[in-house]
């Protein structure tokens, strides 16, 4: 069950704010910028705990943006091209943060109860007080209520009446804006307790903070096990970096990069670090044990040019420090791109999920090394990986029991 997850948080201040990209627009000015802040609509919105559906209804009412005198507050959202958009009045302050944990986090269910459970923790209130559902006593009956005719439920309950499943979820987390809330009450609410009230600020008198998710869309995949399924909701907003993975392109005809020039013979001698990932073209590595060899196709240890001269480039990532470029390597330069994928598989044998880590191996190597194997005899070979760290894992752990083998893989690219 993937699951990316956004969340803006939201805090309340007894003390109105200022922001350096926030402020007071005239009546022309507002009237011209109609747009509203990113998650302004999300303070308060009400939620059907058993779909896990919101249903418009609000605490808040993040609607009203003009002051009495037709003047607003405008805010500058560099996130959107530096477009000033209104900020209700209900909230004092907002800025753009963008704060990414590199951190994944996940869980495990063997059961739909153990995942609708997990699902509907999200939900962090009282909503449960006077729903107590009365069971007979000495009965082993678990009742959920939350999510209980969910998307997410009907999946799971029409999976586990054909077969047993174990479902999982992982989750990433970024946060863009910060924007801070006076509670004011929406009309059709009964009235709220004042700023100042010293029973709404008593438990917790600096700040009060919810989260909120948004922007779902349905994910569908499949594992290497043949027949099994699974689907998801993915939560589109969010991806942290986790890999760097750095290609280096050979070329027939040289190229240029406006952060790489040619540097004199003392100026290359000064600066003798190389640029990130020189060393990993054409690298050798042992097919069974998947560890690199340190035997090169390509000489990335040749830099300098017949004249004396070399290739020094600019790395803006590392305090704009010059790097000298290996003769083999005609271009280089930053370029930060993240792909918004979590690619995951599941195997349900350690033979499979070797292969699959091997698959990463993109040669031939397998030619001329056909085994020879007994007619009428069903046996599974593994050369590739079968000596690696990952294999000794399982096939320990395989002795033990019957494990299922689950791996995910999000990549970011820093060089090119």
């Amino acid at each position: 069950m993937p699951r990316f997850g956004a969340f803006i948080p939201l805090l309340l201040f007894i003390f109105p704010g200022a922001s350096s990209h926030c402020q007071t627009g005239t009546e022309n000015e507002c009237k011209k910028h109609t747009a509203f802040v990113p998650g302004h609509s999300l303070a308060g919105e009400g939620i059907d705990v058993t779909t896990m559906a919101r249903k418009g209804a609000y605490l808040v009412d993040s609607c009203l943006w003009q002051h009495e005198d037709g003047t607003c507050t405008l805010c500058q959202n560099r996130l959107q091209g530096g477009q000033w958009q209104r900020l209700p009045l209900a909230a004092v302050d907002w800025r753009v943060r963008v704060s990414c944990r590199r951190k994944l986090s996940d869980s495990v269910q063997q059961s739909a109860m153990g995942m609708m459970e997990s699902a509907a923790s999200m939900v962090q209130n009282d909503w449960k007080v006077g729903l107590d559902v009365p069971v007979k006593p000495k009965v082993n009956v678990q009742v959920a209520l939350a999510g209980s005719h969910s998307k997410l439920a009907s999946f799971m309950v029409d999976h586990t009446r054909m077969d047993k499943y174990s479902f999982v979820s992982h989750a990433v987390s970024c946060s863009y804006y910060r924007p801070s809330l006076l509670p004011r009450q929406d009309a059709e609410f009964s009235p709220f307790p004042a700023p100042q009230s010293a029973l709404l600020y008593s438990s917790n008198p600096s700040a009060t903070q919810f989260k909120f998710t948004f922007n779902t869309a349905p994910l569908v995949g499949a594992s290497e096990a043949e027949g099994s399924s699974w689907v998801g909701e993915l939560m589109i907003l969010a991806m942290p970096r986790f890999g760097a993975f750095i290609p280096l392109l050979l070329f027939i005809f040289p190229g240029a990069s406006s952060h790489c020039h040619t540097s004199t013979e003392n100026e290359c001698e000064k600066h003798t670090a190389f640029v990130p990932g020189h060393s990993l073209a054409g690298e050798g590595i042992d097919v069974t044990t998947m560890a690199r060899k340190g035997a090169y196709l390509v000489d990335s240890s040749l830099w300098q040019h017949e004249d004396g001269t070399c290739t020094l480039c600019r790395n803006r990532l590392q305090g704009w420090q010059r790097q000298r470029l290996p003769l083999a390597a005609v271009d280089w330069r930053v370029r930060v791109l993240c792909h918004r994928k979590l690619s995951s598989s599941v195997q349900q044998s350690a033979m499979g999920m070797m292969e699959s880590a091997a698959s990463a191996v993109q040669n031939d190597w397998k030619v001329g090394l056909d085994v020879p194997v007994k007619p009428k005899v069903n046996v599974q070979v593994a050369l590739a990986g079968s000596h690696s760290k990952l294999a000794s894992f399982m096939v320990d752990h395989t002795r033990i029991d019957k494990y299922s083998f689950v791996s995910h893989e999000v990549s970011c690219g820093y060089y090119t």
